[in-house]
């Protein structure tokens, strides 16, 4: 039998969030997990005047560092995104979100949507078939399912094997192959935050459980996948960092060494096979949908 695997990171804005869902988030939810906007108010009031000492390398508030990310405004709904998938949201809190960051209301309608029918939004709501998502090479998704999911430091499940993938991002895109009847494994997770007309994509990351088609670099996988999917919700643009802005290199300079020449393959030289990106002020690659 195959060993399971555990998942260690612990996602984005580590410190922030230890606090929120410390002795702030029991003291307003008393244990449940079903998390109303009058709750979410009422977690601001508790905690709204320290926010921002947490994080310092890298803040989820007023960043001076990390330009490519819409700063959210200073409000409890700004708390929605640092909610993982142990919590339920009432619905409607991350359309208001979505709005916050001045994302259209249909495609804030659609992320609601996202965030609430993971294995269904692709295909139903969204209506992609795997097989229509091709790559450079003519290889494609046939094989694989795509689901979505939502919060920073939710665990997308590795499947049989175990593990999986945490998110440091809001929106996440997960890539799994099929491998039996109602069996899946995890290849790959596309996190973004929706901001604008804009799908930026901040989290590219492999999942050992399983393999992409041949030939296709986790880069290119998750940014063509990503394109298909920021089209269909009506985002006018894809972003994504380049290799050396990445936010992972403020709090952990010393990764560059051994994960630097990963982030360039998956980053700057995808974009460059896929075609149509262009080099922005902001050191990120742009390209219009």
């Amino acid at each position: 039998m195959a060993e399971r695997r555990t998942v260690k990171c612990e996602g984005r804005f580590p410190e922030l969030r230890e606090y929120i869902f410390g002795d702030p988030i029991d003291m307003i939810l008393e244990g449940r997990t079903l998390v109303s906007p009058s709750e979410m108010r009422g977690l601001w009031e508790l905690i709204g005047g320290d926010v921002f000492s947490y994080d310092p390398k890298d803040p989820y508030y007023a960043s001076t560092l990390d330009r490519p990310r819409k700063q959210p405004e200073v409000t409890a709904n700004s708390l929605v995104p640092l909610f993982s998938d142990d919590f339920v949201l009432e619905r409607g809190l991350v359309t208001v979100y979505g709005l916050e960051q001045k994302v259209p209301i249909e495609i804030a309608g659609l992320l609601e949507t996202l965030s609430r029918e993971g294995d269904r939004f692709v295909v139903e709501t969204l209506g992609i078939e795997t097989d229509k998502i091709v790559f450079p090479n003519k290889k494609n998704l046939e094989g694989y399912v795509v689901h979505t999911g939502f919060g920073i430091g939710s665990l997308s499940e590795g499947g049989v094997r175990g593990g999986g993938v945490r998110s440091d991002a809001p929106f996440l895109v997960e890539i799994h192959r099929k491998v039996a009847k109602n069996e899946l494994n995890l290849a790959a997770v596309l996190g973004f935050w929706a901001q604008n007309k804009t799908m930026l994509v901040s989290q590219m990351q492999p999942c050992r459980n399983a393999e992409l088609p041949e030939g296709v670099s986790l880069g290119i996988g998750c940014l063509v996948t990503g394109e298909h999917i920021a089209r269909k919700m009506g985002f006018e643009e894809i972003e994504v960092y380049t290799a050396k802005s990445h936010p992972t290199f403020r709090t952990h300079p010393q990764g560059w060494a051994q994960y630097g020449a990963e982030f360039v393959k998956n980053s700057d030289d995808a974009v460059k096979i896929i075609g149509g990106y262009t080099l922005s002020p902001r050191d990120t690659w742009v390209k219009r949908l």
